[in-house]
C-alpha cells in the first residue's frame, strides 16, 4: 500500500499502513481484516431476533482511520461518492453508516491490493465494478452519460 490509496494522503497513508502491516499471512480474508478494526457490524441473532451493532472491543484508532479516509475517499473518487449517496439513500441520510459502508468496500480494495503487492488503480476497480455487473457500475455509467450530454 502507497499513498496511491483513495484519500489516502500524507497523514492517512502511514496509518493504512500500519493497520496491515507488513505479515501477509496476517489476515486471510478481507472480512478479517474489517472485523479486526471494527469496520464490519457486528451481527447477534437468536430465533426471529437480529440485532446489528457496532463493534466497540477493537484497536482505537482502527475504526477512525478507516472511516476518515472513508470520508476523504468520496471527495476524490467519483465511484466513492456515488457509492456513499446510494448508501445514504438508503439509510434515509445516514452520514456514519455510508461512511462505515463505503470503509468496508476500501478495506476489501486495500486487503486485494496488500496480498497482491499492488498499488491501487481506480481504472482497474472500475473495469471489475463493469466485469461483474454491478449496480454501482451501472450507476456510474447513467451519471456519466447525463452529465455528458
Amino acid at each position: 500500500m502507497e499513498e496511491d490509496e483513495p484519500g489516502a494522503g500524507p497523514a492517512l497513508a502511514p496509518r493504512l499502513l500500519v493497520a496491515f502491516g507488513t505479515n501477509r499471512d496476517r489476515f486471510q480474508k478481507s472480512a478479517d481484516v474489517a472485523e479486526f478494526y471494527g469496520v464490519a457490524p457486528v451481527v447477534a441473532q437468536s430465533g426471529n431476533s437480529k440485532t446489528v451493532y457496532v463493534r466497540y472491543r477493537c484497536p482505537k484508532f482502527g475504526p477512525q482511520t478507516f472511516h476518515e479516509n472513508a470520508g476523504c475517499a468520496l471527495k476524490q473518487e467519483p465511484w466513492a461518492k456515488c457509492y456513499y449517496d446510494q448508501q445514504k439513500a438508503r439509510n434515509k441520510g445516514k452520514h456514519h453508516q455510508a461512511c462505515r459502508a463505503l470503509a468496508y468496500k476500501l478495506v476489501r480494495i486495500y486487503f486485494a491490493c496488500w496480498k497482491q503487492h499492488k498499488t491501487y488503480e481506480p481504472n482497474r476497480y472500475l473495469m471489475a465494478l463493469e466485469k461483474h455487473a454491478s449496480p454501482l457500475h451501472r450507476t456510474l455509467k447513467n451519471l456519466t452519460a447525463t452529465h455528458c450530454e
